[in-house]
């Protein structure tokens, strides 16, 4: 999968090239584990838009998780939803989730905002 930061054009990637630094030094890399990497986590392929795709990426960036992720929190927060629908606890759940996302999308727009200020 690409990132979003990749270069997508002729000039990016030439301006990419430009910057790079190529050397023979021997570069000792560590491994990285990221927060998706779990035994019980299986890959699954799931067609989707670019348009959708690079969306959702923003999305989860703003969020601090990454595609996959934010897409398992999608799934899982409406399967719990459908299990639990009349339930007036999982109502009231539902809700204090959306208020602390909208606290959480509110507190990194004034942040950015705070930056470009």
């Amino acid at each position: 999968m690409s990132d979003f930061n990749d270069p997508t054009t002729p000039e990016e990637v030439d301006n990419l090239l430009d910057r790079l630094v190529f050397t023979d030094e021997p570069v000792d890399l560590p491994v990285v584990v990221g927060q998706d990497v779990d035994a019980a986590l299986k890959p699954r392929s799931v067609k989707m838009t670019d348009d959708m795709y690079r969306r959702a990426g923003n999305r989860a960036v703003n969020l601090g998780m990454s595609v996959s992720a934010y897409l398992r929190s999608l799934i899982e927060r409406d399967l719990v939803q459908v299990a639990h629908e009349g339930s007036p606890v999982a109502q009231l759940s539902r809700i204090a989730a959306e208020l602390s996302r909208a606290a959480a999308e509110l507190d990194h727009t004034a942040t950015e905002l705070g930056r470009t200020a």
